[in-house]
This record gives structure tokens, C-alpha cells and sequence, in this order.
């Protein structure tokens, strides 16, 4: 119940949870990390690994994910109450957004942002920003 803070942490495997706070991620080393909070943000830079997250889309929240050499991979809830706000990149890989209705105003093979139409009409609002230097980002 608070936010968790983890920096300059090598580790094989991280599992963090928390109910009511944000999860801040810096210079981690992992092969594995697993993290969730229910009512807060997470942020993250994380080296070396693949980030792997499930957003419940069940309340407003911002992601910032960032890896130097892993991929992205986001499963995002959809609904008729949910909007995104998108903004990914990569230096070598691919970008794949399959979310529905989303209007881009940058749609390059590695760079793509985008929102939900009529995102601001929306009672839950999801902010997605996801950077990798080697390794592909998709949003499903």
C-alpha cells in the first residue's frame, strides 16, 4: 500500500506489487521482472530486458516504459469507455498498435503517436509511452 522505488538493481528475477502507489524503475538488470499496482503509475527503465505489461484499463493511468535492448509488449484492456494516448519508439524493430480508432499524427515504421478518437470524452484515459533501442513494441 505505497510506492515502490527500486534503483541500480541487478537481479535474475523481480517481482513487485502494490494496491496503492506508483512503481518507479531505474537502471534495472534482469532477466526477469514482474511488477503491478492497481491504483498508481508505472514508470521504468530497464536494461537488457523485455518489458512485459497487462493494463486492466479499469482507471486513468500512465505508463512510461523504456528499454535499451528488449522488446515492449503491451496487453491492453479495450472498451467503449477507454481511450489511449500512444507514443512509441524504437531504433531497430517494428511498432504494432492494435487498438481500435486510434487517429495517428505520426504513423513511421518506428516512431507512432497516436490517441483514441475522441480520447478526451473519455472516462478512463490511458497514456502509453514506450522507448526501445533494440527490439519491437506492440500493444495489443
Amino acid at each position: 500500500n505505497g510506492e515502490i522505488t527500486l534503483t541500480n538493481v541487478n537481479s535474475t528475477n523481480i517481482v513487485l506489487h502494490t494496491s496503492n502507489g506508483r512503481l518507479n524503475l531505474e537502471n534495472i538488470y534482469c532477466e526477469t521482472l514482474q511488477g503491478d499496482t492497481s491504483n498508481g503509475q508505472v514508470s521504468g527503465l530497464v536494461d537488457g530486458v523485455s518489458i512485459d505489461i497487462t493494463i486492466p484499463a479499469t482507471r486513468n493511468g500512465t505508463y512510461t516504459l523504456d528499454t535499451s535492448n528488449g522488446a515492449v509488449s503491451v496487453s491492453a484492456t479495450t472498451t467503449s469507455q477507454t481511450g489511449y494516448d500512444v507514443d512509441l519508439s524504437t531504433s531497430l524493430g517494428s511498432i504494432n498498435v492494435n487498438l481500435p480508432n486510434m487517429s495517428y499524427t505520426t504513423n513511421e515504421s518506428r516512431r507512432k503517436v497516436a490517441e483514441t478518437s475522441d480520447y478526451a470524452d473519455k472516462p478512463i484515459q490511458i497514456q502509453i509511452k514506450a522507448q526501445t533501442s533494440i527490439g519491437s513494441i506492440n500493444i495489443n
